[in-house]
């Protein structure tokens, strides 16, 4: 197979920086489970086993998420070089702030789940080989589109100039607590993907299917919960996140943890459920503002499992530790745009230094990316294409919609109907919104919990039909292994970057695109810092900007044909070079006009030169003079 080398020279990119990077994130990923070990051991939820590795997770990024916040709030991490020492720093303390509340009274708790026996161990496997698969495949340098547009320059921006404005960087303005997970480790890039970062993401997958998995257990059994966890971590709308710096996962996960320590709560389990419930609601709302949507299903499955007397008060205290959770990014928000739910009330409040125009025009722009009519039955006409329709790539497994359905054959229990409350609540949310699978996890994982109850009552029920179910569970989890082909050339991808410093070309972990490997090339050559045409910012490093009104809210690419418009947007972002597919002095885009205009009879400098070869000469940059 044909490479072409990720840096300028491949051997730039030895051994040593490859191991260092990945180590980094691994180093990180070992203090965050620690410090929600800790967490968990003080608020009596489980600390050990699958879900004792879901909650630890879940309490213990959400917590080190927003201590990272407050250092950068407070310009602590400014001038402090991420990588792997300072990896090791954020580690060790929050390896030792764990080790410190977990010697406190551990919260009074009954019904802890105990450790597998022989039987629950066997069935662990067929999920962990796909764990293992998800884990090394997140080891290969990042090139998914979201990720390089603005997850990745988000958090190192955050990291490296404080909590203020991100000027250029529209989604910066928005919540990054999942994305500042990376940034202790995220070393500056320029023209070369960084690796590793989506380590930290792939922690959220197999968080969430161990939370997937423990609830299952404790519904159906160790069988089912095995089949359920294989069938999630081989979806491709899983598995194909897993493997890039995206934060839906990690929204998932804290979404799920709270109603699961909600139904803990109503199922009298003892420990201070209420108060974990609220926690991860709120670190649900700091990860994405759709994630608000967690701390009303959340007070939903309260109130109605313990009924209004009962839940007042675990709903009240769930409520306000999620209010207080979420409050940094919202006073973040209020002072850096003057809307605390930016970008949403935009209109109301303000947009700080983004182009209210561009805003409303972003706005417009996401909520109507899936070309489906807006209305009250959007959630349902999104779940129905998501599992039918090939233009969602069939997303959501047909099977959830098929068998969960029978889990509501039987009287429910207040458990069981605060979560049907809560969950479909959160699916109304997720679908008002905008209804793509990925950005409803957490919903669709409780059907996955249903759907196996669901099959569990029809082979009870009708036991003519124990051997299709059988059967029918034999034939999905046959489906995973087939599809788990794709983990497997993301191996191999790893295992050539590891070794050569390349990766095959074509190769790419998102799931719309391809790498532009000649990107990375002219931004490695360019002179300075970049807007980006065409391509995400990140191509040009973690200071590059988008020509995308979507990405860089402060200009409309479409008016980018006027050279003042052009000119100003370039000094507002303190670009001097443009990057662009085709040479953009010969091109026909808006941006391409304003260019040429902005350029005419002056000299300019335009590359990519000639280094290194093999080169693909389709991208190129072009410097702008300054001055008139």
């Amino acid at each position: 197979m044909t490479t072409v080398p990720l840096l300028a020279d491949a051997s730039s990119a030895p051994p040593g920086l490859v191991a260092g990077a990945l180590a980094a994130y691994v180093v990180l990923a070992v203090g965050y489970v620690l410090l929600g070990r800790g967490l968990a051991r003080r608020l009596g939820v489980p600390d050990r086993g699958v879900e004792g590795f879901a909650y630890a997770t879940a309490l213990g990024t959400g917590t080190a998420s927003l201590a990272l916040f407050a250092a950068a709030a407070l310009g602590a991490t400014r001038g402090l070089a991420p990588g792997l020492s300072t990896s090791c720093g954020v580690a060790c303390l929050c390896a030792l702030a764990g080790f410190c509340v977990a010697r406190g009274r551990r919260g009074a708790a009954a019904g802890l789940p105990a450790a597998p026996d022989a039987e629950g161990r066997r069935w662990l496997a067929p999920p962990l080989v796909l764990a293992a698969f998800q884990v090394l495949s997140a080891c290969a340098p990042e090139t998914g589109w979201d990720a390089l547009a603005y997850h990745l320059p988000a958090a190192f921006r955050l990291w490296a100039d404080g909590a203020g404005p991100t000027v250029g960087l529209l989604d910066g303005e928005g919540r990054l607590g999942a994305d500042l997970l990376v940034a202790p480790a995220l070393a500056s890039w320029r023209g070369a993907p960084p690796g590793g970062p989506a380590l930290l993401h792939a922690l959220a997958s197999l968080a969430l299917a161990a939370a997937l998995s423990a609830e299952v257990r404790r519904r159906v059994g160790p069988r089912a919960a095995s089949a359920v966890a294989t069938l999630w971590l081989a979806a491709p709308v899983v598995a194909d996140l897993a493997g890039t710096a995206s934060i839906d996962l990690w929204v998932g996960l804290y979404g799920f943890v709270a109603l699961a320590s909600a139904a803990r709560a109503v199922r009298g389990e003892g420990g201070h459920a209420a108060l974990a419930a609220g926690l991860c609601a709120g670190f649900a709302a700091n990860a994405k503002l759709t994630g608000l949507a967690f701390v009303v299903a959340t007070a939903l499955v309260l109130l109605v499992g313990l009924g209004r007397r009962a839940g007042a008060r675990p709903t009240a205290l769930a409520c306000g530790v999620a209010a207080l959770v979420a409050a940094p990014w919202a006073l973040r928000a209020l002072l850096t745009t003057g809307s605390p739910v930016f970008p949403a009330l935009a209109g109301s409040f303000g947009s700080g230094w983004a182009d209210p125009a561009v805003v409303r025009a972003t706005t417009t722009t996401v909520l109507e990316q899936t070309g489906l009519a807006r209305g009250p039955w959007l959630p349902l006409t999104g779940t129905l294409h998501g599992a039918l329709d090939g233009a969602f790539a069939f997303e959501l497994p047909v099977w959830l919609l098929a068998l969960a359905p029978a889990a509501l054959t039987r009287r429910r229990r207040r458990e069981a109907s605060g979560l049907l409350a809560g969950g479909l609540l959160a699916w109304a949310a997720w679908g008002l919104v905008v209804p793509y699978v990925r950005f409803g996890y957490a919903v669709f994982a409780w059907a996955a919990v249903a759907a196996a109850v669901g099959a569990s009552r029809l082979a009870t029920a009708w036991p003519r039909l124990r051997p299709a179910v059988a059967v029918l569970g034999v034939a999905l989890v046959a489906l995973a292994i087939r599809d788990a082909d794709r983990a497997a050339g993301r191996v191999a991808a790893v295992a050539s970057w590891a070794v050569g410093g390349a990766l095959p070309v074509g190769h790419d972990f998102a799931a719309d695109g391809r790498v532009h490997v000649a990107a990375w090339d002219a931004a490695e050559d360019a002179p300075g810092r970049a807007l980006v045409v065409g391509a995400p910012a990140g191509l040009a490093g973690p200071r590059g900007t988008s020509s995308d009104e979507v990405r860089n809210g402060l200009a409309l690419e479409a008016d980018l044909g006027d050279p003042a418009r052009l000119a100003a947007l370039l000094r507002g972002v303190g670009a001097s070079v443009v990057v662009h597919r085709l040479d953009p002095l010969r091109s026909a885009s808006p941006v391409e006009h304003g260019l040429r205009a902005l350029v005419a009879g002056r000299p300019v400098r335009e590359g990519p030169s000639p280094l290194a070869p093999p080169r693909r000469h389709d991208w190129f940059w072009v410097e702008v003079p300054r001055g008139p």
